[in-house]
């Protein structure tokens, strides 16, 4: 039992003393047979060999201990050795990816001074272009009211001379009636008044052809007693009584002329004001008429100049929009392809990254395996 017991010590003294001689812990007797070393050096190893020999020990488990040991060291040395590299290549990936990063920011700043500085332009170009709408408002205005009023002021001068020219018009023909009536009624007066010249002389004809009649006669005159004026305006009164029946037929046709001249007239007057307010009405509709025409003109004009000012604004505002929906677009194309080229170049080394640590990863595994493969 002590003899058993002591073995595991007795195989850690052998491993130290051949540390202490100087042979190499990893390798094996195949592998130093497989070794491709120059001459003074295969000289060396097969002295080394022949002490080696000298010096094994003849237990094959402690041979198999060390061989595994050896194996374990070399996994250790690869393992270190692996991520020695993979050390390396992450330090060299993480400043190449820096510099990358800090060039695309670079590229990003750039860009993004531009786009702003593009964007103040276009704001102040914006700002130009409304000052010059405003103004160009202000004028189009000023000049529609100076034509409106200039409108309003020729229809009301017009008007104003229509109605003196149809004042004059009515005076004119009021007068010419006034003459054309008076002078009527002067002629129907002389025309009465020889028309009573004559029935008195045909009167005083009769009244002295029977006085002449009754003297004859008579044999005797009667006595003349003298007249006064009261016997005087009794004879003529009964002279007068005499003959009133020619009188009073004379007066009754008179009066039914000049009540038929009277009533030709109050018909010729009515008429003729008849004619005169349906002239007036036609007038006063024509001249509405033509008012309202040029009302509605002028009103169409405004309309049109409007209609063409509101269309010019928004044109510009249309196109002003179209210029900074197009400066948009052209600034998120750039954005988005500085954006995809950052992120392609993100992935691109990323992608690079995996491959070298997935071809890391595979060598190791290969080393293992053709470690671990029995001899």
């Amino acid at each position: 039992m002590t003899r058993f017991s002591n073995l595991p010590a007795l195989s850690f003294l052998a491993l130290f003393l051949l540390g202490a001689v100087g042979l190499p812990v990893l390798a094996t007797d195949k592998d130093a047979k497989k070794a491709k070393t120059s001459k003074p050096a295969k000289k060396e190893d097969r002295s080394k060999k022949k002490k080696t020999r000298r010096a094994a020990p003849t237990d094959k488990r402690l041979s198999d201990y060390n061989r595994r040991i050896a194996d374990v060291e070399k996994r250790v040395e690869a393992a270190r050795k692996g991520a020695k590299a993979a050390a390396e290549s992450y330090k060299a990936s993480y400043e190449r990816n820096r510099k990358e990063l800090a060039d695309l920011k670079t590229r990003y700043q750039g860009s993004e001074a531009a786009t702003k500085k593009t964007i103040d332009g276009l704001r102040r170009e914006q700002g130009s272009l409304e000052k010059a709408r405003a103004k160009y408002q202000s004028e189009l205005k000023a000049r529609q009211d100076a034509e409106a009023k200039r409108a309003r002021d020729a229809a009301r001068a017009k008007a104003e001379a229509d109605a003196k020219r149809a004042a004059e018009e009515k005076s004119r023909k009021k007068a010419a009636e006034k003459a054309a009536a008076s002078a009527k009624a002067a002629a129907e007066a002389k025309k009465a008044a020889a028309e009573k010249a004559r029935k008195r002389a045909e009167r005083d004809a009769a009244r002295k052809k029977a006085g002449d009649g009754s003297k004859k006669k008579s044999v005797k005159p009667a006595p003349r007693k003298k007249t006064t004026a009261r016997a005087t305006s009794r004879a003529s009164s009964s002279s007068k009584r005499a003959v009133d029946p020619k009188r009073a037929a004379a007066a009754a046709e008179a009066k039914k002329k000049s009540d038929a001249r009277k009533k030709a007239l109050a018909a010729a007057a009515a008429e003729e004001k008849k004619k005169r307010d349906a002239r007036r009405a036609s007038e006063a509709a024509e001249a509405k008429k033509k008012s309202e025409a040029r009302r509605a003109a002028v009103a169409a004009e405004a309309k049109k100049k409007a209609e063409a000012r509101r269309q010019a604004i928004e044109a510009a505002a249309a196109e002003a929009k179209k210029k900074r929906d197009a400066q948009r677009a052209i600034a998120a194309a750039e954005a988005k392809k500085k954006a995809e080229a950052r992120r392609a170049a993100i992935e691109a080394a990323a992608a690079e990254e995996k491959k070298k640590r997935d071809a890391r990863r595979a060598a190791a595994d290969a080393a293992k395996k053709k470690k671990s493969k029995p001899k």
